[in-house]
């Protein structure tokens, strides 16, 4: 497949600031080291999931510095050369996704530069794995971009061969310390207080099974950032609204906004500007397609649905690691009519969700205090 002029340009742009980057970070290696602990991400304007979860443990940490550079569309030179002054200097490094800043840089000696991949699990490829597939990219910038990891934090030593092969790192490189998720979704009285504290904020989903629709995004660069329902939400608040309401989170990629229907309000509410983990633990069930969260809400026990309308074709845009339809634990269907009628037939596969999650999680609680205690050297205090 083709690249597309712009994706070419936009390599040739990449490739020409790659000198002034080097020297950039190279000079920064030349000071000395600081007790610092640096987490870089680029998927939104605040930290999110994992990060945000180790950022704010890291702060127990009495003798670290913790720093943190997310997205900022009005950041400067100097914000930018900042941003490399950290990471040069600091002796951990944490990313959560493709961080073009530190793409083919390397971290100075006894420093570390870990990868706290966003999805926990393996479920669709990516990486490397995905070489091949229409949505993927060239192995040569695959290689480049996962080429300064000195470490891959993983949720099972199930899952660490594919993530040695989608990182292109040495399996001992790939640690199965756990996801920091698991500290949250694991602790009751957090559950609890968290969905008290999200009815009261919004008090339309007091009574109602709370269905959260969670897809990923579809296509490339240029595509994810739209989102198309393909959900009859007409028909789902029909047979469904007496008795269920409708969250829908959106992926973070997806940055033009949706707009729900002035009918279907009373029965749609889109709330994805607010936390998935949180979101999660509000929900009486899951409706997704091919998104990670699968992993997330399988320690909650609760029912999973997919509405996988699109799954020959995502399958060829990226492809699964294993088998979808015996792979995800719960019914999968193609159609509302479908998935309407599966909702109201039962509550899912309690014993096939509880195996799925004691596959993809060795540890179920500890894991943030676990990955900083492990790379900062200390016993950090408590939060």
């Amino acid at each position: 497949m083709g690249s597309s002029p712009g994706t070419v340009l936009t390599s040739i742009r990449r490739n020409l600031t790659f000198l002034p980057r080097q020297l950039l970070f190279g000079f920064f290696k030349l000071l000395p080291p600081t007790k610092t602990v640096v987490f870089l991400s680029y998927r939104s304007q605040e930290l999110l999931g994992s990060l945000k979860l180790l950022h704010a443990q890291a702060q127990t940490y009495p003798r670290w510095t913790v720093i943190a550079h997310t997205k900022d569309p009005l950041r400067g030179f100097m914000g930018t050369v900042r941003i490399y002054h950290d990471c040069a200097r600091a002796q951990v490094v944490f990313l959560d996704d493709y961080t073009y800043t530190l793409r083919g840089l390397k971290p100075r000696k006894n420093s570390q530069i870990v990868q706290v991949w966003h999805a926990a699990g393996a479920f669709k490829k990516f990486g490397l794995s995905a070489l091949g597939s229409s949505d993927s990219n060239s192995k040569r910038w695959e290689r480049s971009n996962h080429s300064s990891y000195t470490a891959v934090i993983a949720s099972s030593s199930q899952v660490r061969h594919h993530y040695a092969e989608a990182f292109g790192v040495p399996v001992e490189a790939v640690l199965p310390l756990g996801v920091p998720a698991t500290d949250v979704l694991s602790d009751a009285d957090h559950c609890q207080r968290v969905r008290g504290e999200l009815l009261q904020k919004y008090p339309s989903l007091a009574g109602k099974q709370i269905l959260l629709y969670a897809p990923t995004f579809r296509g490339g660069p240029s595509q994810r950032t739209q989102f198309t329902c393909e959900l009859d939400l007409s028909m789902m608040k029909e047979q469904l609204g007496q008795d269920f309401q409708l969250v829908v989170k959106l992926h973070p990629a997806v940055s033009q906004s949706w707009e729900v229907p002035t009918d279907l309000q009373d029965f749609v509410l889109d709330l994805s500007h607010e936390d998935i983990h949180e979101l999660l633990i509000l929900a009486d069930r899951l409706i997704t397609d091919y998104s990670s969260v699968i992993f997330d809400y399988s320690l909650l026990g609760r029912p999973m649905f997919f509405f996988a309308y699109d799954l020959e074709s995502y399958e060829s845009e990226r492809g699964f690691y294993e088998p979808y339809e015996t792979f995800v634990p719960g019914p999968v269907v193609s159609t509302t009519a479908e998935l309407v009628a599966t909702l109201q037939q039962g509550n899912g596969d309690a014993k096939r969700i509880r195996t799925f999650a004691d596959r993809f999680f060795d540890h179920l609680e500890g894991a943030s205090k676990r990955i900083l205690d492990h790379f900062l050297g200390e016993q950090g205090g408590t939060s």
